[in-house]
Order: structure tokens, then sequence, then C-alpha cells
């Protein structure tokens, strides 16, 4: 039988099953960009959006800013949807709705900072091709009964410092960061946030972590079941979202998140 200490120490040391559960994640998960703006390749970078869907229609959860500052103006918005491979999928910006924000009269370290992009049916079956519709009644599966488990918290993002850029072209990754699963939600003015600190100096974490903002928070659950001779599986639950980072202090950055009060909020203001 495996102990919920034997399965950390698992997940910890077997690096294709750490790769299996941020493929997973990275099923919902795109980098978008801002086209047609005479910008350059990294101007075009506007961030990291999930994809949900509620009550039979698709959507693109982000920050509020990510569709004032970037998305607004441009006329197509650019999705990455095939990893490790030169692509690009392309909408009409005037196509897509937003129908559901979020966003304080200045941008601040509060916000709120969430919105809802409502994407049309004629791009859905070409984006499912190759992601998932996060649909939390299909899949957010819960944890089965007396299976125990170890708990994990996932942040994802495309922090643009890490990408390499050319006039014409970007190549980008969606990075995956796993984060404190004890850090606490915290209420203010209505919604509510979690604070991650990451030490910029530490190996492959950027300084600025722009594009990381406006990704998805998972919360994550390693379990077994004993009849199958302790294959593991893993639950999985959007958190919230990532909207602001703080100044760097003592070698460290703060990163901000929405969670969970702030997205139920978000839901409830679609538009009809």
């Amino acid at each position: 039988m495996l102990t919920n200490e034997r399965i950390a120490h698992r997940f910890w040391n077997d690096p294709n099953l750490r790769q299996s559960v941020i493929l997973d994640i990275g099923k919902f998960t795109v980098a978008m960009f801002a086209l047609g703006k005479g910008l350059d390749a990294k101007g075009c970078c506007a961030g990291t959006g999930t994809l949900l869907a509620l009550n039979g229609e698709h959507y693109i959860l982000s920050a509020s800013h990510v569709w004032h500052e970037h998305l607004k103006s441009s006329s197509k918005i650019g999705l990455s949807l095939i990893a490790e491979m030169t692509h690009s999928y392309k909408m009409e910006t005037g196509a897509v709705e937003l129908v559901s924000d979020l966003r304080p009269i200045e941008w601040n370290e509060w916000g709120p900072d969430l919105m809802l992009l409502r994407i049309p049916c004629e791009y859905v079956s070409e984006i499912s091709a190759h992601k998932i519709f996060y649909d939390e009644k299909v899949d957010g599966k819960p944890v089965p009964e007396n299976c125990g488990g170890v708990d994990l918290r996932l942040l994802v993002g495309t922090p643009a410092e890490l990408g390499t850029f050319e006039p014409l072209h970007a190549d980008l990754a969606i990075c995956n960061f796993f984060v404190d699963v004890n850090a606490p939600f915290k209420a203010h003015n209505g919604y509510d946030f979690v604070d991650f600190n990451f030490n910029v100096n530490a190996p492959g974490n950027p300084k600025n972590y722009g594009g990381v903002s406006r990704g998805g928070l998972w919360d994550l659950t390693l379990y077994f079941f004993p009849e199958t001779d302790n294959q593991l599986d893993w639950s999985r639950t959007l958190k919230g979202v990532a909207f602001w980072q703080l100044p760097i202090v003592d070698s460290h950055r703060t990163v901000r998140c929405h969670g969970p009060e702030s997205l139920d909020v978000l839901k409830r203001q679609i538009k009809d």
C-alpha cells in the first residue's frame, strides 16, 4: 500500500510523473497574442489564458488588464495550441465577446482583475482539436473515497522573460511552478487572493513574472487505487488566476492570484 509519504516521494523523484501532471494541466492553457497592431513579436505577447466551458458556452479566462491593455485594440487574437511546433491560430478580435469583466478604476495590487471572453462556435472545434475547455463538472474530478492523497498547487503561466523573440516570431514556453499548497486565501474588498513568493535567483526562475500573471492556479491531489497495483492518478480543480507581481524584496518577488470566491463573482456576472 502506498502511504501519502511514499506518494510524495514518488512524485518528486519521478520526472515522468511530474511531466504527466504538467501536460495534463497544460491541456487547458493557452498563450495569447495581440496581433495586427504593428508590434514586433515580443510586443504582441498578451499573456496566458485558461480555456473554460460553462453552461454550454466556451470562454477564455484571464486577467482583465490582458483585454484592456493588449487584446482590445488588436485586429486578431493569436493562441498557442500545439506545443513545440511553429504554428499560429488566429481569431478575429471583433468576433469574441467580453462577457464578464472585473476591474478597478486604476490597476493595483488588490484588483479585482479578472475577465471572461466568450469564444464563438466557429472557433471552438478547431481549438478543441488540440486543447480542452475545462468543465469543472467533468474535468474537476474529485478524489475517490478511501484513497488518501497528497495535495499540490500549480501556477501556470508564460513568462515573457524566458521567451526567445525575433521580429516576426516568438518562441514561448508555458511554465509550471509548484507553489505553497498551504498558502492561505485572504479576503479584501469582496474578493479573495493568495500570494506566492519566488526566489528570483533560483535556477529557472525569471526575475520578471510578466506573463505568469493571467495564468491559472490549480489545486491537485495525487492518490492511488489499491486494486490497480499502486498506479497513481490525480484530481484537479481550478482555484484562481494570477494578476499582479509586487516589487522584488531581498531577492524575492511576490505573485498575487485571485481565488475561487473571486472566480464565482466573475461567473455570476456573465452577460446573457
